[in-house]
């Protein structure tokens, strides 16, 4: 009965290149690089990861990368904002 299942997937090596997040300036110009790694032990929702080619001190999850990716972000300005830009 074993030998009818198919093979399971053993997934990436650890710390193999996962995933790798770009942040893309107004221009087209990469402005930050994210490389995060597949982990080797400990929980699975937490990566190695190099920021802009400098390796990280620790384990990021993913909300901490989101949040950091956030940061780099700009914020658009308001519907408000620019229409009191606009005004004479």
């Amino acid at each position: 009965m074993v030998a009818d299942l198919p093979p399971v997937d053993t997934g990436p090596a650890p710390l193999s290149l996962w995933q790798t997040v770009q942040v893309i300036g107004s221009h087209g110009q990469v402005m930050h690089t994210l490389a995060l790694y597949v982990p080797t032990s400990g929980r699975c929702d937490q990566h190695a990861a190099e920021v802009d080619g400098e390796r990280g001190e620790s384990m990021l999850t993913a909300t901490q990368v989101g949040r950091l990716v956030a940061g780099w972000i700009a914020k658009r300005p308001s519907h408000a904002l620019l229409a009191e830009q606009r005004r004479p």
